[in-house]
């Protein structure tokens, strides 16, 4: 039996270098042990840190064991913005106003590229986690599908927001059934993902929901989404129960579409349609961190929210225009990378602190429409990524249209690094975020 994929419209949200450049990473390892040449001082350039990826790169799974040294740099130019050393990585020492290395710490090696050796060779480390803890404490690192905000800077000193989510798309889900038990199923399945992790180093949680009709895939109305959030009670200021919350969305006006889909989900299922649903976790950013983006962005400086935004496209790549004609853009788009979080001290909730995308220049940015899941056919999954490829794309020639008339600075903001001593380079704040 076929389905009908007619309504999907309504339910429509409103919404590299060429040459002979070589792909760097912003790696994350867990430290297994130091390799210094002087036991009694750093020696830049030679010593090594051994280490276990956190994330598949260079050829090797996550886990696989590699060897990273940091680039010599030549001796800094300002004793107060040293950056650090494979030295300063050892257990007990402590770099800055940063807590003491302990055992197995999680650290990002920046702008890291492999050499001919095997070697990897970084521009830079950020510690993340100063000590590996099996619950989160303190500081953690999530990796995965991530995003960054808009940037909501009020300029009469009102108070500053940028929320930064991670996508569980490993977690997807597609809605099976028909009738009332497909809703009681859906129902049941949102709840799930709505519940209150704050234990496992967990931001507010929502859920997304989307149908792809892959029959038209890479077309205009092809995919339609949605948000389910974790409701809020303004006269107990509280949050709702996950039950409530998926109940008052199902009562919305919203929702009332979305329920035609879901009681004829097996039917979906049988015409090559994909009616899905992931969790998303949102955090809010930390208050010194989105200080430091907006005078990044008051500056005209390059500041984080730019590298998760690009001109709009559709579902078939084609350019989405305001009504003056002029291109609009996208942001919040994702991209595979990593969050910090940190907590702060006696708190419960987590904070973002810093943001790293795993590809040094992202090569793909996704929209939640065209996000890659495993429930996806392959084919469907190529023309998402070919959309997230577009975007990287017209942004590039967006950016050297802007930058014609300085190069220099492009190059500048191009090869900053994210720990010490670089205005352009964004604060360090917060955690991580790996499911574990």
């Amino acid at each position: 039996m076929s389905f009908d994929f007619n309504g999907m419209e309504d339910l429509k949200k409103r919404t590299g270098r060429g040459g002979g450049f070589t792909a760097s990473h912003n790696l994350p390892f867990r430290i297994h042990e130091i390799n210094l040449a002087n036991p009694k001082a750093a020696t830049r350039g030679v010593d090594t840190v051994d280490g276990y990826l956190l994330k598949p790169a260079f050829g090797k799974e996550a886990g696989g064991l590699v060897t990273i040294k940091i680039k010599d740099r030549g001796a800094p130019t300002d004793p107060d913005k040293t950056p650090m050393e494979v030295f300063d990585l050892q257990i007990g020492r402590k770099k800055g106003s940063g807590g003491k290395m302990g055992q197995h710490a999680a650290v990002i090696a920046e702008d890291a590229r492999v050499l001919q050796d095997g070697t990897i060779e970084c521009n830079w480390v950020k510690v993340v986690e100063h000590e590996f803890k099996e619950a989160p404490e303190a500081e953690w690192l999530h990796t995965g599908f991530i995003s960054v905000g808009y940037l909501n800077a009020p300029t009469d000193k009102g108070f500053i927001r940028q929320d930064r989510f991670v996508h569980f798309v490993e977690e997807a889900r597609t809605i099976s059934g028909a009738g009332d038990e497909a809703v009681a199923g859906f129902r049941d399945l949102v709840s799930k993902f709505l519940t209150e992790r704050t234990s496992q180093a967990g931001g507010r949680p929502s859920a997304v929901i989307r149908l792809v009709n892959q029959n038209n895939a890479g077309q205009a109305g092809s995919v339609a989404t949605a948000t389910i959030w974790l409701g809020w009670d303004k006269e107990k200021s509280a949050f709702l129960t996950p039950e409530e919350s998926v109940d008052r969305w199902l009562a919305s006006e919203e929702a009332e579409k979305w329920l035609n889909f879901v009681r004829h989900a097996d039917q979906i299922t049988a015409s090559n349609g994909v009616l899905e649903v992931w969790p998303v976790w949102s955090f809010t950013t930390a208050k010194k961190t989105a200080e430091r983006e907006t005078k990044l962005k008051n500056a005209g400086k390059m500041h984080l929210q730019e590298q998760f935004t690009a001109p709009m496209i559709n579902e078939a790549g084609e350019p989405v225009l305001n009504d003056n004609g002029k291109r609009r853009n996208h942001f919040g788009l994702i991209a595979d990378g990593m969050h910090q979080v940190v907590q702060m001290q006696g708190g419960v909730d987590w904070f973002a602190n810093q943001t790293w995308t795993f590809d040094r220049f992202p090569t793909k940015l996704f929209s939640i429409d065209d996000l890659p899941t495993a429930n996806l056919s392959p084919e469907v999954v190529k023309v998402f990524e070919a959309n997230g490829a577009k975007r990287v794309e017209d942004k590039r020639l967006a950016r050297n249209v802007e930058n014609d008339a300085a190069p220099e600075q492009q190059q500048q903001e191009q090869e900053q690094g994210q720990d010490f001593g670089s205005d352009n380079a964004p604060d360090p704040a917060g955690g991580q975020f790996r499911p574990r």
